[in-house]
């Protein structure tokens, strides 16, 4: 009697063995299908995680692009608002200053204007150069209509040549119209602006060479070098991205062994 108890219990429809048979089966039907899923849904993230990692550097690479083009858009700007429209001549005025030697127009903010001829840009007496070294000074003119001088001497001790103090030069005031620059070589003497003269001129330590230029942009100051930022490399990975996991076909039933109704099985 015992017997036909137990294979009623492990065999028979609706026993526990059944249930548990069934639960296994398809448990690991789930398992295969998540499994197979683990693999494409790997195949998927590496794809993303490769494209990621190029768009990241592309992105980088644009940043670099993308900023040049706007410092070198903000100087063509600059130089569209404030410029001169003729060809300034500047020289010596009495020992110490320079002048406009002919009238000047100019656009200052987008506003034409006219630098009267012999108008005075007045080197100030602050500025010195060592002896026998280079010294610049920015010509400018101000939204005012006032000839400004904006000197560069390495604080005093000069530069060993005339191309250095030239590389010196930073941009002027953001309202100021650059129209040239002089440079100065010191005698055997300290050179100190308002004391010595310029070359041509009387007074003190005159300097041995004094230059005038036309020129605003002899250091690629007020509009710099082309852009020639590089590319953004092409993609390697691929953006057909592989489709996400299929849809799971597999179900569990949730069945729960139970205890059968006889109890304890005995042998």
């Amino acid at each position: 009697m015992a017997t036909a108890r137990k294979h009623r219990i492990t065999s028979a429809p609706g026993s526990d063995f059944r249930r548990l048979t069934v639960i296994t089966n398809e448990l690991s039907t789930l398992g295969a299908e998540v499994a197979t899923d683990h693999a494409t849904t790997k195949v998927t993230l590496d794809q993303l995680e490769l494209l990621a990692e190029e768009l990241a550097a592309d992105h980088a690479t644009f940043v670099t692009g993308v900023t040049a083009l706007e410092t070198l858009l903000n100087q063509i700007r600059f130089s569209q608002l404030y410029q001169s429209l003729g060809n300034p001549t500047f020289a010596i005025d009495t020992n110490f200053d320079v002048k406009s030697t002919e009238p000047i127009s100019y656009l200052n903010g987008g506003t034409l204007k006219t630098l009267a001829d012999n108008a005075n840009f007045d080197t100030g007496t602050a500025a010195a150069i060592a002896a026998t070294q280079w010294g610049a000074a920015m010509l400018s003119v101000n939204s005012s209509g006032t000839g400004v001088v904006t000197w560069f001497t390495a604080a005093g001790a000069g530069y060993a040549s005339e191309a250095a103090a030239i590389a010196a030069m930073t941009i002027g005031a953001a309202t100021d119209t650059p129209l040239g620059y002089v440079t100065v070589l010191a005698a055997g003497a300290t050179w100190t602006a308002g004391t010595d003269a310029l070359t041509g001129g009387t007074g003190g330590t005159v300097a041995t060479t004094t230059n005038y230029y036309n020129s605003i942009n002899a250091n690629t100051l007020y509009i710099g070098a082309a852009v020639a930022s590089a590319a953004p490399a092409t993609l390697s990975a691929t953006t057909a991205i592989t489709s996400g996991p299929a849809t799971l076909t597999a179900t569990v039933t949730g069945d729960t062994v139970v205890t059968p109704a006889g109890g304890t099985v005995g042998m």
